[in-house]
């Protein structure tokens, strides 16, 4: 399954939500999920969401600290797509250098 529905107890009932803010710093949450069965990850940033191979998981991871280095003044909105990135990586055993 390419896109799970993740449900918990304290999940059920509630409505979901389209976009997810973090109260204090106001960023959006991103996370990255691997679907080993089709051989792709997905990243999500609010209504955002992409799938790729995963053979192309350390040119995003690449791509998103760039996006840092040049536009410093927006680092902390690419820094939860780096963080998510970079904990897949982690998870999965990939090597991103």
């Amino acid at each position: 399954m390419a896109h799970p529905l993740v449900c918990n107890s304290q999940t059920i009932g509630r409505p979901l939500l389209f976009q997810e803010h973090d109260p204090i710093t106001s960023h959006m949450k991103t996370t990255a999920t691997y679907d080993s069965a089709a051989g792709t990850f997905t990243i999500e940033k609010g209504i955002w969401r992409g799938t790729f191979p995963i053979t192309e998981l350390p040119k995003w991871v690449n791509f998103y600290r760039g996006q840092m280095e040049r536009y410093e003044s927006h680092a902390a909105n690419y820094a939860p797509d780096v963080e998510a990135l970079e904990a897949l990586a982690r998870q999965i055993g990939a090597k991103l250098r």
